[in-house]
């Protein structure tokens, strides 16, 4: 659906930018007049937005939908990640997304199905959301990704959670606790906020 909404605006894009070869070949053939003009400006101006907002869209899916070597599901067999440091990456990032999403109290059904949406996304398994859910979190121990892309990656997806359903002081004050942890500034951390709150899906 998500993705459709991109397409839909780059066709938009598209059918504007006709609309302004049109308003061209109409003031060649008939001359400027003060109305092709504005129609043309109008039209210039609409398609490039529709193509920033599919833009947009596309580069926050990408963030989403990143199998990076950490945080996805593919298997290196050099040692430095192997299955089980995967698993707990993975139990880590569900562990703080929940976190995230239950901060000011219970976790809510938009919550539930956007932190289900990111796992099924990065080809995790699904069922460690339940399993997560009903453990305590000091029980699962911090294993945070190591490369920048992969920390952003990981910081993009819990300012996701935080923003898409109520944000609060104590969602942010979360997300600032984890990225400290994975050695991430305050700047960073709101950069991300914009980077999200930005992207309009």
């Amino acid at each position: 659906m998500k993705k459709l909404k991109s397409i839909i605006c780059k066709v938009l894009g598209g059918f504007l930018i006709l609309m302004s070869l049109g308003g061209i070949n109409v003031i060649f053939t008939n001359g400027i007049n003060i109305y092709n003009l504005v129609l043309l400006v109008i039209c210039v101006v609409g398609a490039f937005i529709m193509f920033k907002v599919g833009k947009q869209k596309k580069e926050a899916y990408s963030l989403v939908d990143s199998k990076s070597e950490e945080l996805g599901t593919s298997n290196k067999k050099d040692g430095n990640i192997n299955a089980n440091s995967i698993n707990l990456l993975h139990k880590c990032l569900v562990r703080d997304l929940i976190t995230i999403a239950v901060a000011d109290g219970s976790i809510s059904p938009i919550s539930e199905q956007n932190i289900k949406d990111i796992l099924k996304r990065k080809g995790i398994d699904i069922n460690l959301y339940d399993e997560i859910l009903n453990t305590q979190p000091d029980k699962i121990r911090d294993s945070y990704p190591t490369s920048q892309d992969d920390k952003e990656n990981y910081l993009f997806c819990l300012t996701y959670i935080m923003l898409k359903d109520k944000p609060s002081k104590r969602k942010k004050d979360y997300l600032l606790f984890v990225a400290r942890k994975m050695q991430l500034s305050e700047e960073d951390v709101i950069s991300t906020i914009d980077s999200v709150s930005s992207s309009p899906f």
